[in-house]
């Protein structure tokens, strides 16, 4: 199974409802350089921001996994991460958790036996936005989803990893890597969404770039 394929559904479903209210692959080489190596950038055209990948992570088209996306990577075939941006309507204005209702809604619709292990407050540069831990099973296979979202400007950040299910542990490691890099490039205020309070984010913890994941939460 190719993950690629998995979440292109998904994350698809997610846009086009939005819209409708309003891999360099490395073939698993490792360089024996690889940590003089240094970690590559993208800027969005789309969006005020960037973000910043290590130097064993590559650029992958966007159109191999969702033509809506604004970045695509992939290190080594087996971890996949990806940011779609996209402007929100202004009536109805969904706020963060409308933004992530949605979005898992989509997910249970492509996934069998989804089950969310945990989610939690993320603060991406200094703007409030929430994060989950789930998984799921795609013909036979189980799949680890690390799933953000964030809503600035009017603009809403769907920011999602994943991999198969025994690699989660590096997977959390990697993203966290990630997001630690972010950044928005313009002086825009976060905007009222920022200091949302969230309600429903279950047990999580409230610090950190990411929340903590634990992989051996019981199902639901």
């Amino acid at each position: 199974m190719k993950l690629s394929r998995l979440i292109a559904t998904t994350a698809l479903l997610v846009t086009g409802l939005f819209l409708a209210t309003g891999l360099l692959a490395c073939d698993g080489c490792s360089s024996p350089d690889e940590e003089e190596l240094k970690p590559w950038s993208f800027a969005s055209d789309d969006a005020a921001y960037q973000v910043e990948f290590p130097s064993h992570w590559s650029p992958e088209p966007v159109e191999n996994i969702n033509p809506h996306a604004d970045i695509a990577a992939h290190r080594e075939d087996t971890y996949f991460f990806m940011v779609i941006t996209q402007e929100l309507p202004t009536f109805p204005n969904p706020d963060i958790l409308e933004l992530k209702r949605r979005a898992l809604e989509m997910l249970d619709e492509s996934v069998d036996n989804l089950v969310i292990e945990s989610q939690g407050p993320l603060d991406l540069d200094e703007v409030s936005g929430l994060t989950v831990f789930a998984r799921g099973e795609v013909d036979g296979d189980e799949i680890s989803y690390i799933t953000s979202y964030v809503i600035r400007d009017g603009i809403g950040y769907q920011i999602v990893a994943f991999t198969n299910r025994d690699h989660s542990s590096t997977l959390f490691e990697e993203t966290d890597t990630i997001l630690s890099s972010w950044s928005f490039t313009d002086d825009t205020a976060a905007g009222p969404e920022a200091a949302i309070e969230l309600e429903d984010t279950g047990d999580g913890p409230t610090t950190g770039p990411l929340p903590e994941m634990d992989d051996t939460a019981g199902s639901q």
